[in-house]
């Protein structure tokens, strides 16, 4: 099973011509989570990963939850 893992450091309201180091622009990260949702992505709870991962169970992806 592959889970693919995206991970903020730090999302901050800067302009995104500013560069500070392990940090996205909140108006980049917006989008991006937009992109995401857009292509029916959803966000799991390390417990949902666990629980798939160690029973092998399937993880429901509906937006019912």
């Amino acid at each position: 099973m592959a889970i693919p893992v995206l991970m903020y450091h730090a999302v901050l309201p800067i302009d995104a011509a500013e560069e500070v180091r392990g940090t996205v622009p909140l108006a980049t990260f917006r989008a991006q989570i937009g992109w995401l949702a857009r292509r029916r992505y959803r966000a799991l709870t390390l417990d949902e990963v666990k629980k798939a991962a160690t029973k092998g169970t399937a993880v429901n992806l509906s937006e019912s939850g």
